[in-house]
């Protein structure tokens, strides 16, 4: 029977583990579909969905497995069986970082709009609606816009992320992000005043806001286990090297918005639905679905 040997996110190497063993890790969500894969010891690696064996196995894996390589305690074992270290809830950040240069990461304009359009549906302009009426009708409170506002757009990044991945998508979502409500509230926070000191500083300097961090939202969702700081900082780390890309992907939204403002003013809905979901298509470009909790491991 064949040996293969995995390469996981931070580098690391575990195995060697036959067939069955890594179709398990597969299925748990230890191994995803972008780490690396060598067989029967040739030097040679590759994508693990790129091995027709192992295709079917992520069809079927679980979101919510214990990070790759963790033995049945919940120890990783590295090459040759000696215990390794399980990667700190600190050293997350640099283990998204490394995503940034992973070839399926297309982040142009017409790839991430195109693909978002495609996702375009009533039931998300729905979502987009209530999402919306809710954010206006906190904004004649000014506390209570502040405390509203960023649980609200997590919901709605819940309802966009789940649409990309094809996981099922109810009403009830949209308020989903108030079940991290302190979370949501600061990282919200924290981005609308980087957003302002941007302003202040200089009008193109809420650019930088906005091209570094634009993900955190996404980040906070796929890793339950992150402070609100951090999903700042993940974003802020997956997007190192990628600036134009995405600098031309706010630019695109930011016409996006005009243009749906200018539509009689209701086209904002659509506009904003389809600037979430290019949003969600760009964030899992960078960051492949089960990748970030792959490093999120328990304490």
């Amino acid at each position: 029977m064949a040996n293969y040997r995995m390469r996981s996110l931070d580098g690391r190497e575990y195995g060697p583990i036959d067939l069955d063993g890594l179709i398990r890790w597969a299925r748990e969500g230890r191994l995803i579909a972008t780490m690396q894969v060598e067989k029967d010891g040739t030097g040679v690696w590759q994508a693990a969905s790129s091995y027709p064996e192992l295709a079917t196995a992520f069809t079927s894996s679980s979101s919510g497995a214990a990070p790759a390589g963790t033995g049945a305690a919940g120890t990783p074992v590295a090459t040759g069986g000696a215990p390794a270290s399980s990667a700190p809830t600190s050293e997350l950040s640099s283990g998204l970082r490394r995503l940034k240069g992973t070839p399926s990461a297309n982040l142009s304009v017409g790839e991430v709009f195109g693909k978002a359009w495609s996702l375009m549906s009533w039931e998300f302009l729905g979502y987009t609606l209530v999402v919306s009426i809710v954010t206006f009708a906190a904004g004649f409170v000014a506390p209570a816009a502040v405390i509203v506002g960023g649980p609200m757009q997590v919901g709605l990044s819940i309802c966009a992320l789940r649409t990309l991945d094809g996981e099922p998508v109810e009403l009830k979502n949209v308020f989903d992000g108030f079940k991290r409500f302190i979370e949501a509230f600061l990282s919200g926070l924290l981005f609308a005043v980087a957003s302002a000191l941007g302003i202040l500083c200089c009008l193109v300097g809420v650019f930088v806001p906005l091209i570094r961090l634009p993900y955190w939202t996404f980040a906070l969702i796929d890793r339950p286990q992150s402070k609100g700081i951090e999903s700042l900082q993940d974003s802020w780390a997956i997007t190192e090297g990628r600036m134009m890309d995405i600098f031309l992907l706010v630019l695109t939204s930011i016409g996006v918005a005009l243009v749906g403002t200018l539509l009689c003013g209701v086209g904002i809905f659509p506009a904003i639905a389809l600037i979430h979901l290019a949003s969600a298509v760009a964030y899992r470009q960078l960051v492949p679905k089960g990748a970030a909790r792959a490093f999120d491991t328990p304490a």
